[in-house]
């Protein structure tokens, strides 16, 4: 029971949602705000989302509209943006939400696995953000399954082994032409990280970049000789059958148990899903740096618990590695390990919707002129989330 010395909870943050926008498929989830209006997951890789099933009643009060004129200052995208993307029709989504927000209202978009650029009023939580001028996308954590269920502890190796199972083919007529040319080093570093180009490029071309940066990255590995690592270069996984799916999900799983170190590398998009496995599984993730912004953790920094390569170190990545390998004790390693898997529960869905709802609250009471996102917003709001 609160007792009277206690702040008063903060009221439910009113929502309002089109019901145009709602799709009938009940296999799409709908994106975090409204989680709670769905069906539990059974699937023990799955069952974080329930906890913040049961936290949103307290949190969000949903009201539905036919009519924009019907609708309160905030209007939330029920499902996440790419499942328009799927739908092939991205662009109708940003037409109604340019019609919603010529309206005065605020819309809240939540976009993962694409690219995707905000429109001014328009408050994006995105799997892709870029640390660079500009940006004002607030970084989303990449939630897609938790493996601690899956893989146990590991001690620390004799010497560094890594593993990457994945996509660095991306075929494609675009693709397989960028990957036959001789394209230096600065070109697709710069390319990689580039928000502008990324944000401006068709699907076709952001695969030949990830082609070029995921093989250049897994040569440079597989060259070590001061690294132990298994590199398996796949093709496009959603285009293997359901039974090859599984089987590629099988080995992938017990590759990251029996490695200490994993590789993330950014695809069609700047983000990783692997990331976030990773940590789940309590590994060490290798992340290729594309000028990523990560959401902040409290009490942490990214690099307590990863290997973090600049694009300029790449040929120096098993060095990078192999000193942060070489000056760890047994239970330092062990240490770090469960730092990654304490970085993973830090952002599960239950605890960041908190960093949501202030994100947006904060928002919707900055005057218009005030809402350009700055780099800082998400340091400013460690310091006042409980």
């Amino acid at each position: 029971m609160q007792s009277p010395s206690d702040p008063s909870p903060s009221p439910p943050l009113d929502i309002w949602v089109s019901r145009e926008m709602l799709f009938s498929d009940t296999d799409i989830r709908p994106c975090p705000l409204l989680m709670h209006l769905s069906e539990p997951d059974t699937n023990a890789q799955t069952h974080f989302w329930n906890p913040l099933r049961e936290r949103l009643p307290q949190l969000v009060r949903v009201h539905y509209f036919d009519d924009i004129e019907q609708a309160g200052p905030l209007v939330v995208v029920p499902h996440d943006a790419k499942e328009w993307t799927w739908k092939k029709s991205l662009g109708a989504l940003q037409s109604t939400i340019r019609r919603f927000l010529a309206s005065g209202r605020t819309v809240v978009t939540f976009a993962t696995g694409i690219e995707y650029e905000a429109q001014p009023g328009e408050i994006v939580f995105a799997s892709s953000v870029y640390q660079t001028p500009g940006e004002t996308n607030i970084p989303l954590p990449s939630w897609l399954f938790d493996m601690g269920h899956s893989v146990t502890p590991i001690g620390k190796p004799a010497q560094p082994n890594i593993t990457f199972r994945g996509n660095t083919k991306y075929s494609g007529r675009i693709s397989n032409l960028m990957g036959a040319l001789a394209v230096p080093d600065a070109w697709i570093h710069w390319m990689a990280s580039s928000r502008w180009l990324n944000r401006k490029l068709a699907l076709g071309f952001r695969f030949g970049i990830a082609r070029l940066l995921r093989q250049r990255v897994v040569r440079h590995v597989r060259e070590a000789d001061n690294l132990t690592s298994d590199l398996v270069e796949l093709d496009n996984y959603f285009l293997f059958t359901e039974q090859e799916k599984m089987a590629a999900r099988a080995t992938y799983i017990r590759s990251i148990q029996e490695h200490a170190y994993v590789l993330c590398i950014r695809g069609d998009t700047n983000g990783d899903y692997r990331t976030y496995e990773v940590l789940s599984a309590g590994r060490i993730p290798v992340i290729i740096d594309t000028k990523l912004q990560f959401p902040a953790l409290d009490g942490m920094e990214w690099r307590d618990f990863a290997v973090v390569v600049p694009l300029a170190e790449l040929r120096n990545i098993d060095q990078l590695i192999h000193n942060f390998h070489t000056q760890l004790t047994d239970e330092a390693f062990r240490q770090r390990c469960r730092k990654a898997r304490k970085a993973f529960e830090q952002l599960l869905p239950e605890r960041y919707i908190d960093r949501i709802i202030s994100e947006i609250t904060m928002n919707m009471r900055q005057p218009d002129s005030c809402k350009t996102r700055r780099k800082t917003a998400l340091p400013v709001l460690e310091a006042i989330l409980p």
